[in-house]
């Protein structure tokens, strides 16, 4: 955990969250697994979960949308 946290991108900076060289803003997207976990991530990076709708096909298969 400490690592995490002391290789935390500084929002402040814009380099990672598209702030410079063209670069697209960073996008964090989780599954259903664990919603507290991605919770958690997305408010350290300080970067906000990108929605999205996660659901099944009537044969199983996993259906994601990402508007």
């Amino acid at each position: 955990m400490e690592l995490f946290k002391q290789r935390r991108p500084n929002a402040a900076s814009g380099s990672a969250m598209g702030g410079g060289g063209g670069r697209l803003p960073m996008q964090l997207l989780a599954g259903n697994g664990n919603p507290e976990l991605a919770e958690e991530i997305s408010a350290r990076l300080g970067v906000p979960l990108t929605p999205a709708t996660i659901s099944r096909f009537a044969d199983g298969e996993v259906r994601i949308q990402i508007p």
